[in-house]
């Protein structure tokens, strides 16, 4: 059965699938995110941009209009979809500005190829919706600058190339394969599930000790409401405790794990709704601490992987069990060396 996907490509899952095809696939058609301090910090950074501020102005106008933020773009001819984090108008053209969190590459090229993508695909909008794109920028929020991105004939075409290279990886049943060696793999958002060295060593794709993967600690913790009457809203991305309407606490949406609402404890549907969108599970107990219910967003897809463990189940696979176990102690079977005295890590 293949799964049918959303007939316009976002612009950032064009970015990933430059960056790494299978990061792509595991994204976009499962369905599958982890946030990290390196996503964490992207949206913080875009914190002020985000959001739907001011109306862009009309095509081929030239009459003077403020910028506008969060600038939503779609095309079925293209096939795509993007979000313009700023679009300034200037005399008869519009120019749209990326925010990245970090500095940029270098001073003559600050974009790696994937952001320029990304970039190129916001531009082939703009271009498509009739406006007179001549250049694109990118925002560093490191280092506080712009820097000024040609768009020409060579990138469009690198842009419609990958575009058409995800829509095939999409269509297939399995993700693409994982890189090997990558130096991306061990600051990507998606490491413990995507399980790059692991997945290679099982197919013998490479020869090397898998590296050591150390799952961060997430710093979210849990939220527990217990006033009766009192109600959860939401306000920016913070979560706000009121009690008889007025605020007595707040807490940074991205700091909480799940919300534990006890007794009477109202939950505002503005808040449910980020909840889910963030991944964040809300349960319901009793004043006495019993359980009730429990409210989470959509669950990732998966379907092609739920069908082949039904099918598994039924039938009995011995040897995908003995593959299960081959891959739990070979790493054991050949751990890496011990450091010597005196010998420092990177």
């Amino acid at each position: 059965m293949t799964m049918s996907l959303p007939p316009l490509v976002p612009a950032r899952i064009l970015n990933e699938h430059v960056y790494c095809p299978r990061l792509a696939y595991l994204e976009w058609v499962d369905q599958r995110f982890e946030d990290n301090a390196d996503t964490a910090h992207g949206t913080f950074v875009h914190r002020r941009v985000h959001d739907e501020q001011g109306a862009p102005p009309e095509p081929e106008s030239d009459q003077p209009r403020p910028a506008s933020t969060g600038v939503n773009l779609s095309s079925e001819e293209l096939g795509l979809i993007a979000k313009v984090d700023l679009l300034e108008p200037r005399d008869a053209t519009v120019v749209p500005i990326e925010y990245k969190r970090g500095r940029p590459r270098s001073d003559d090229e600050p974009l790696w190829e994937p952001e320029l993508v990304q970039l190129c695909a916001q531009v082939l909008l703009l271009r498509e919706a009739g406006y007179r794109v001549e250049h694109a920028e990118v925002y560093f929020a490191e280092t506080r600058t712009r820097h000024r991105i040609p768009v020409d004939d060579e990138l469009v075409e690198r842009t419609l190339s990958a575009l058409d290279e995800l829509r095939v990886n999409a269509a297939r049943d399995e993700p693409p394969a994982p890189l090997v060696d990558s130096p991306k793999c061990p600051r990507c958002s998606l490491v413990g599930i995507c399980l790059p060295d692991e997945v290679n060593a099982l197919r013998e794709r490479r020869e090397n000790t898998p590296r050591r993967l150390i799952a961060g600690d997430s710093p979210a913790l849990p939220l527990y409401a217990t006033t009766p009457g009192s109600r959860v809203s939401k306000r920016g991305g913070r979560v706000v405790l009121l009690e008889d309407r007025k605020e007595v606490d707040s807490r940074r949406l991205i700091d909480v794990s799940h919300i534990a609402l006890f007794g009477n404890v109202d939950a505002g549907s503005a808040l449910l709704r980020a909840c889910f969108d963030a991944g964040i599970p809300v349960v319901w107990f009793t004043m006495g601490g019993w359980f009730s219910g429990i409210a989470a967003g959509m669950p990732p897809k998966n379907v092609e992987l739920r069908m082949r463990q039904h099918r598994a189940a039924a039938i009995g696979t011995p040897a995908l069990a003995a593959s299960f176990v081959s891959g739990k102690i070979r790493p054991y079977a050949h751990p890496p060396p011990r450091r010597q005295a005196g010998e420092h890590g990177r």
